[in-house]
């Protein structure tokens, strides 16, 4: 029996173009993807607008949030091109995970705190804690992780007016009422601290408080008078003093008062504020207050 012979359709033809063509634009698609993958990956990843998300009721919008939380902190160990683009899309998940249950405190402090490392992402973990403060505005650790943020950025007046407003709240421990005048402080505003603790002192009754406060009162009301000793001083001579001695020489001061921490009161030439060993975060004894002694005595106030 003769061989037919062999004919090519032009479907089949085609058909065998058209495979390893295929093959081809899909090795090369792939490899264009891998590429470009992390660089789009906040708009490949798509998170619904909040709005929207405010619609979904019953026990769906409770599963919703636990499936975007465990979304936001699996993306935490991910990699992005950029920090900036982690914290976007971290947050992101994080955003929807709290407007379908604001009681996820675990959302707010890894998207507000944990996600924080530079200024810009101190920035923007604050914007966030801000507007989850506005979903749960009776959750004390919110105000205090904002307040904390602000603290490391060094802006001392806003970390210890968040303070004071977590301080206020249902369960606030102890410790952030009495760290504020120390912010206060810091913040070149002494006077304001001052006041602070006048007021906190009519309102506390354990006598261990009591006695931590009437301590601070003493140390602030000191830095306070030095302080205005001094823009008095530069009022009439127009120069900083050298030391907190030449205010008793000039008759300002009668004596340099005593430190109640025991560190000593001096002058800081470049900013002239006064400072101590406890505004330098050395509060770890808590001595009695000593009698004052005379300005050319206190060896502690030139360090």
């Amino acid at each position: 029996m003769a061989d037919k012979p062999f004919c090519l359709s032009k479907e089949r033809v085609l058909i065998g173009l058209l495979i390893p063509c295929c093959l081809a634009a899909l090795v090369f698609t792939s490899r264009r993807l891998e590429h470009f993958s992390f660089s789009y990956e906040k708009y490949t990843y798509f998170v619904p607008n909040t709005k929207y998300l405010e619609l979904i009721q019953g026990g769906f919008r409770q599963v919703l949030a636990d499936a975007y939380y465990i979304k936001g902190i699996l993306a935490i160990t991910d990699n992005f091109p950029s920090y900036s683009d982690k914290v976007y899309w971290v947050q992101k998940n994080f955003e929807a995970a709290i407007t379908l249950n604001p009681e996820l405190l675990q959302a707010y402090f890894f998207g507000g705190v944990v996600m924080t490392q530079d200024k810009e992402s101190l920035s923007t973990g604050i914007k966030f804690l801000e507007s989850g403060l506005r979903l749960n505005p009776l959750k004390w650790e919110i105000p205090y992780w904002i307040g904390f943020n602000y603290y490391q950025l060094g802006d001392y007046l806003s970390a210890a007016q968040f303070y004071q407003q977590a301080s206020i709240l249902p369960g606030a421990p102890n410790y952030l009422k009495s760290n504020q005048p120390m912010l206060y402080y810091r913040a070149g505003k002494a006077g304001m601290g001052l006041l602070y603790l006048k007021g906190l002192e009519a309102s506390v009754t354990d006598p261990q408080q009591l006695d931590w406060i009437k301590l601070k009162i003493e140390w602030l009301s000191n830095i306070v008078m030095l302080e205005e000793k001094v823009r008095e001083f530069s009022k009439n001579y127009g120069r900083l003093p050298k030391d907190l001695n030449e205010l008793a020489e000039e008759g300002l001061i009668e004596l340099i008062p005593k430190d109640p921490f025991g560190g000593g009161y001096y002058l800081d030439a470049k900013s002239g504020k006064i400072m101590s060993s406890f505004s330098q975060g050395a509060e770890a004894g808590r001595n009695k207050p000593n009698e004052a002694e005379p300005a050319k005595g206190c060896s502690s106030c030139k360090q």
